[in-house]
């Protein structure tokens, strides 16, 4: 079977590039033949320019968000320091990308393009496809709303932690419809999506936790730092970063902190913000601990079998995930550091391997293979 999969794979961010590899390569151990297409909503595409200065500027949906406002003022002033960084990084990104996802393909596709398209199915997802905050409103391409004879599936899309407006509800729910199957990230989107009438949708596991961890070790770049607590924030945090050095200095590791942009408050620190999908993974598989606000930090931990804590708030990504995987406590927002147990990961890979073994047969029920 020829499928073609619809996601943020251009998005340079590693739980994005990571996942949209997990799902290809699940797909091709599946026996088919799988291509990411090379289609790029304008609003993600505006968030990874290759000028900071037009990453960092103020956009008019800031504005909805006063506090967000200022938060962005605030990392533009900083733009000089961390061009540097962030232009290494973006040509590492741009590397991996196509490499694993686009294997070299530079066609780039339209909502036009993709009813001449000779797939025999078309996948939308994982990643928050259908977040109306990302995507500047819904996107009718991740909404496969466009002819085809091919079979429309999703696989662990998601909404994020964004509600979706009343005056496209309707739209969404038109289209959704037509999908001939559907599964999603999040248990409160599955239950929104019966509620609209969509009977068939199930949760299926991130793409990244369908694979094994000697795929991530194939391509990881090997670490030359020996005995670290790694700290990724995914978003800054001064009480993260506080703890993590408390976790560090208590258990006599260095720190060292992964950022999406270099931080002037940080600078003293072994901060990274210059490195690509690459080297992430092998900061995790290294480290001795990991600290992370992340989801997909939190699942590389997880596969790496890290003991790791979690600093989150309110994240139904991360939440559905340490429930499901029966390891709730990691949460540091929780608990007190000192009452957490050591991670029993024979167990946590029974629970792992549970949901994958479910994850796959949807899909291979959803491909009829």
């Amino acid at each position: 079977m020829k499928v073609g999969i619809l996601t943020f794979h251009n998005a340079h961010n590693y739980g994005a590039v990571l996942q949209a590899y997990a799902l290809k390569r699940t797909i091709e151990i599946l026996g088919n033949d799988v291509d990411i297409i090379n289609y790029r909503n304008s609003a993600i595409e505006k968030e990874y320019d290759t000028d900071i200065k037009k990453v960092l500027g103020i956009k008019k949906k800031y504005f909805r968000n006063p506090g967000f406002l200022l938060y962005k003022i605030k990392e533009y002033k900083q733009r000089n320091y961390r061009k540097e960084a962030y232009l290494e990084k973006h040509r590492k990104f741009t590397a991996f990308i196509n490499r694993y996802l686009l294997d070299g393909n530079d066609k780039v596709f339209a909502l036009d393009d993709l009813k001449n398209t000779n797939y025999d199915a078309f996948i939308v997802g994982s990643d928050q496809v259908w977040n109306v905050w990302l995507t500047d409103g819904l996107d009718p391409v991740y909404l496969l709303d466009f002819k085809t004879s091919a079979k429309k599936i999703s696989y662990s899309a998601s909404r994020g932690n964004v509600d979706m407006p009343n005056n496209e509800k309707k739209y969404f729910t038109k289209c959704i419809k037509e999908f001939d199957n559907v599964s999603v990230r999040e248990e409160i989107l599955k239950n929104e999506l019966i509620d609209m009438g969509i009977k068939n949708a199930i949760v299926t596991s991130d793409p990244t936790l369908l694979i094994e961890k000697n795929e991530y070790e194939d391509m990881l770049k090997d670490i030359d730092e020996k005995k670290y607590l790694l700290a990724y924030f995914v978003y800054e945090n001064d009480e993260m970063m506080k703890i993590a050095k408390k976790i560090a200095d208590d258990n006599q590791l260095k720190l060292i902190d992964i950022h999406y942009f270099l931080q002037k408050k940080y600078k003293l620190n072994n901060q990274l913000a210059n490195i690509g999908p690459e080297e992430f993974l092998g900061y995790i598989k290294n480290a001795e601990i990991v600290i992370t606000n992340s989801f997909h930090g939190t699942i590389f931990s997880i596969i790496f079998e890290k003991q790791f804590y979690n600093f989150h708030d309110e994240d139904m990504r991360i939440d559905g995930l340490i429930n499901r995987l029966k390891i709730k406590s990691r949460n540091l927002k929780n608990n007190n550091i000192e009452a957490m147990q050591v991670i029993e990961y024979s167990k946590v890979k029974k629970e792992m391997e549970t949901l994958r073994e479910e994850s796959i047969k949807y899909l291979v029920g959803a491909l009829d293979i």
